[in-house]
């Protein structure tokens, strides 16, 4: 248990100081989502902005801050003025200053002597500095403190796998869904479905729109990216200027502002417009290709060749200077969806048959393939050592040799432990964003727009898209901000096929790219000083990456409920989650003029999202 001095008299002080316990965070939980419900962090925002007192910041409030630097680090007043301080845990994002938990960070004196002058550093940074200079007697709680905090880690969305897992469940009973008209027994590849339709068991496959969709928040490397796109577009959507396009998504030459109630949108009430599309990849990301799977899968998992993609006017969700977004269905295979899953008791009767075949003389697998050995001791590792190292003692460990006979399992049918007693199908759609140009006499200029957006997801280094645990503290912010995502997954950026009729025809047809739904766009006069100054974080974290964004407005910024390691109806506005978006503008930083061309943003930024910070 840690004290907190404090001035005033709280109900809960206790002869002048506020006791918190350090706290240790469930497994997938950063320190952000733990607060909302933790009772010793309440009660230090209840004195922090002085709801006692009867002052305005109450729960509500736009100035109420939930997030600040609450801890003085003690110096010796002979110590040493601070100096370069070595480096403290860090998420690899180019930010030096992180925390755990909001208890990480401190105000401390760079000169004992002159208490006026202080800095925000972290307890991992400070400490580090402490066992340099020998300073080891003043501060004996936080060096403590220091040691029980957590290691940065990334924080996982929930798996997708476990809602498609419930949903094939509801379908199987016939609670959700509508078949398709499709003949069963053609065992013929086609474009109606993603595989031969012989391969879906009844009612798969659904038709589009037919059920709730997740949305796609994986992670997918550019070397998982289906290479092909099957567009469904009944609606002619993707040839953007002709007549037919244009009025289905609210262009009429007669100037009449259509809705959508002027049409009817119902999957299959046209014929089905079938168009193929190619992923277009820049130089730069194709070299980085990464031909290795991520995690362990089944054996005879291959890359995804193709995915199909539906799309209706129905669907669109916004509209930019350049593009039309929609919510749109990929269809995609499910062994990328569903994590593989071993079956532990199959394991050990495979290693009883074999124990029993080696007491009687008989031929042994050894199992020596030195890469499924290597896969073998690292799950063991994960699973019986806290992920300590394997030691080459571990081999007579007989969990070990039951491990060796482990395969993993994706698409049905399943071993009689796995079976959940209904059927699944090959693939599963999911819900993501496509971005088609704007249906005006500007199309080529909105393509390049797009292309270089595309492009630009492509360069943002990995951690834009990885989730962390903890907060960083980033200049000119004094308070700490959450470490999630800058920018949405991106899942691939797809120009027509020249053997498309209409292109063939000379007739225009948008390129698309695809991405993660986050949500909607922010309106930042109801959002709180804390979630005003995690929007701003997101563009300083761009600038850390050496990146310039060149038009960061509120609709460039977007919110949705998190957190995101939750499942999505357990999502909730207390826990809300931010992104930046359209980069089609957006360039590195030139290092000569890049402090005064940040600086200059920073204040645009200030102004277009109204953050009253500085």
């Amino acid at each position: 248990m840690s004290t907190l001095k404090i001035e005033k008299d709280p109900e809960e002080q206790v002869g002048g100081y506020l006791t918190f316990n350090y706290p240790k965070l469930p497994e997938n939980v950063d320190f952000e989502t733990f607060r909302k419900t933790d009772d010793d962090w309440q009660k230090i925002m209840t004195w922090y902005n002085g709801e006692k007192s009867g002052t305005k910041n109450v729960e509500g409030s736009r100035y109420r801050k939930e997030r600040f630097v609450l801890l003085q680090w003690p110096r010796n007043p002979d110590g040493p003025p601070m100096k370069i301080t070595p480096r403290g845990k860090d998420t690899g994002n180019g930010c030096e200053l992180w925390g755990a938990t909001l208890y990480d960070f401190y105000r401390i004196h760079r000169i004992p002597s002159c208490p006026n002058l202080s800095t925000i550093s972290s307890g991992s940074k400070l400490a580090a500095w402490m066992k340099e200079i020998g300073e080891l007697d003043w501060a004996q709680n936080q060096l403590k403190q220091a040691e029980l905090e957590e290691e940065p880690h990334q924080i996982i969305p929930f798996p997708i796998g476990q809602f498609l897992e419930v949903l094939e469940d509801q379908v199987w009973k016939g609670c959700t869904g509508k078949s398709m008209d499709i003949d069963r027994k053609d065992d013929k590849e086609g474009n109606l479905c993603l595989y031969r339709p012989s391969l879906y068991p009844a009612p798969w496959p659904l038709k589009p729109f037919s059920t709730p969709v997740a949305r796609l928040q994986k992670i997918f490397p550019h070397s998982f990216l289906p290479r092909k796109l099957i567009v469904h577009d009944p609606w002619n959507v993707l040839e953007v200027t002709s007549r037919e396009s244009r009025r289905y998504q609210g262009y009429d030459p007669s100037g009449k502002n259509l809705t959508d109630a002027t049409f009817d949108f119902k999957w299959g009430s046209k014929p089905d417009l079938i168009r193929t599309y190619n992923l277009r990849l820049t130089e730069e990301a194709a070299k980085r290709q990464n031909p290795q799977h991520i995690g362990s899968r089944p054996e005879g998992y291959q890359i995804c060749p193709a995915a199909h993609l539906y799309i209706t006017p129905k669907r669109r969700i916004g509209k930019g200077h350049h593009s039309f977004v929609y919510q749109v269905e990929l269809e995609l295979p499910r062994d990328m969806l569903v994590d593989p899953k071993m079956c532990f008791q199959c394991a050990v009767e495979k290693f009883t048959v074999d124990w029993e075949k080696r007491k009687h003389g008989g031929n042994d697998d050894e199992r020596n393939d030195t890469k499924a050995d290597k896969d073998v001791q690292q799950l063991y590792s994960l699973m019986f050592k806290n992920n300590e190292p394997f030691q080459e003692a571990d081999r007579l460990d007989q969990r070990y040799q039951v491990l060796k006979h482990i395969t993993w399992q994706c698409r049905p049918p399943f071993c009689k432990h796995l079976d959940r007693g209904t059927r699944a199908p090959p693939s599963q759609k999911v819900s993501v964003t496509a971005k088609l140009t704007l249906p005006d006499d500007r199309v080529e200029a909105h393509s390049r727009h797009l292309r270089d957006e595309a492009a630009a997801y492509q360069e943002f280094p990995r951690h834009m898209f990885e989730h962390w645990n903890g907060y960083n503290v980033l200049q000119p912010l004094k308070d700490p901000t959450p470490v999630g995502a800058v920018v949405p997954q991106f899942y691939g950026f797809y120009v027509p096929d020249e053997e498309n009729e209409a292109v063939k025809a000379g007739r225009y047809m948008s390129p698309i790219l695809l991405l993660e739904h986050c949500g909607v766009q922010v309106d930042t006069q109801r959002l709180t000083m804390d979630q005003r100054q995690e929007c701003f974080s997101l563009l300083r974290r761009l600038h850390a990456a050496g990146y310039l964004h060149n038009s960061i407005y509120q609709r460039n910024i977007l919110m949705q409920y998190g957190p995101l390691s939750f499942a999505p109806p357990q999502r909730s506005k207390n826990h809300l989650r931010f992104r930046l978006i359209d980069f089609g503008r957006t360039e590195k930083a030139n290092p000569d003029h890049a402090f005064n061309n940040q600086s200059a943003e920073f204040s645009r930024a200030n102004e277009n999202l109204m953050l009253e910070m500085f």
